[in-house]
């Protein structure tokens, strides 16, 4: 996998060395701010195949063990290449039992090269119903066997345009899953993954609980009903979480983002500007909400408060108030908190005088008032 003697410093930044080999849609990689331009300096040696070319660059054999700190990239969906040695493959089909968790990555690196006006061309989030429920997506119909109860599709490409009516994409294992992934993706269309051992792209980073579903084929007859369940807020936010899971994967650019970030991550060297900033701790909310993954970010987000029992400093500026003499925060989390509730039948004067004596009351979160 990673052989660190070739990075002297582990608290240094990824440094990455791309053989581009004239694949220009994946330019981006090389374009990265953790790509490099001498190879020698490189933690990570990036190369491309069409999986018919050989696939080692010249650097393969230069280390202890074939393929250590080498990531392979396929570039072709409709091929699968099996590993030589402790190389890192991503692509989107492997062979049965090929997959290696801890090195490979299972997605569809051929993307359009990144556009300024395709967001312009996603359909809405909106309206909530549309015209079709669901819809199984797959390489090619059965013309001797058709679906009595499915409406099925026909995707061994991009074929977004055919599921824009379709709320739920139903999607089989298959040589062109991944392609068909990025396509209910595009139309809005919640994918509903029928296996239970389907890879997902950077399963490990994205949760991808929160904009899909999976079940065993064995179930089909019976997910139709259990979606039907699903509320109408639930449902809206599938489909927004869906559309922040795609700007990951669907174009060049966005893909190199991520797949360096997950290829730091895995290796455990940071991104740049901040090597030593607590990347890993809060890198499951980066991915899933939509920010940047370029760097590692200076200050963290989303930071959680303070235990109620922390101290704190006199000097702070924070406005904090010392309950009772302590030297400690007080409770600072809603449960740790309590309501007033005020029952009133035509008082308003009283209820106002209350609210003033409850002012700045400690561990008070919040006053909820009923006038009868």
């Amino acid at each position: 996998m990673t052989d660190y003697a070739t990075d002297t410093q582990i608290d240094s930044f990824l440094r990455a060395f791309v053989f581009a080999r004239g694949y220009r849609r994946l330019q981006a990689l090389a374009e990265h701010p953790a790509a490099i331009k001498d190879e020698h300096d490189a933690c990570l040696l990036i190369a491309f195949t069409d999986g018919e070319t050989p696939t080692h660059p010249h650097s393969w054999t230069s280390v202890a063990e074939s393929g250590i700190n080498h990531v392979i990239i396929n570039i072709n969906d409709k091929v699968s290449i099996a590993p030589d040695g402790r190389e890192m493959v991503v692509q989107a089909n492997f062979e049965n039992n090929a997959f290696r968790p801890l090195l490979d990555f299972a997605l569809s690196p051929d993307v359009p090269a990144f556009n300024s006006s395709t967001w312009q061309q996603r359909p809405s989030i909106m309206p909530l119903e549309r015209d079709v429920m669901h819809t199984i997506v797959v390489d090619r119909i059965d013309e001797a066997n058709p679906s009595p109860i499915y409406r099925e599709i026909e995707c061994a490409g991009d074929c977004f345009q055919s599921l824009l009516t379709t709320s739920y994409c139903f999607l089989p294992d298959s040589r062109s899953f991944h392609t068909q992934l990025l396509s209910s993706l595009r139309a809005g269309c919640i994918p509903v993954v029928m296996s239970p051992s389907q890879r997902l792209p950077f399963q490990e980073q994205l949760d991808w609980r929160l904009a899909s579903f999976r079940f065993p084929m064995s179930l089909l007859s019976s997910v139709p009903e259990m979606l039907e369940k699903l509320g109408k807020e639930d449902l809206l936010e599938m489909r927004r979480r869906g559309r922040i899971f795609l700007s990951r994967i669907d174009d060049a650019q966005a893909l190199a983002k991520s797949l360096v970030a997950a290829l730091s991550e895995r290796i455990q060297i940071g991104l740049p500007p901040h090597p030593k900033a607590c990347f890993w701790l809060y890198s499951h909310d980066r991915w899933n909400s939509g920010r940047d993954l370029t760097y590692t970010p200076s200050t963290l987000h989303d930071v959680p408060q303070m235990p109620g029992d922390a101290p704190f400093h006199e000097g702070t500026k924070e406005h904090l108030r010392a309950v009772n003499g302590a030297r400690r925060l007080g409770h600072t989390r809603d449960e740790e908190q309590f309501t007033v509730m005020i029952l009133a039948y035509n008082r308003d004067n009283g209820v106002r005088k209350i609210i003033e004596m409850l002012r700045d009351c400690p561990y008070l979160n919040k006053v909820r008032v009923l006038i009868v």
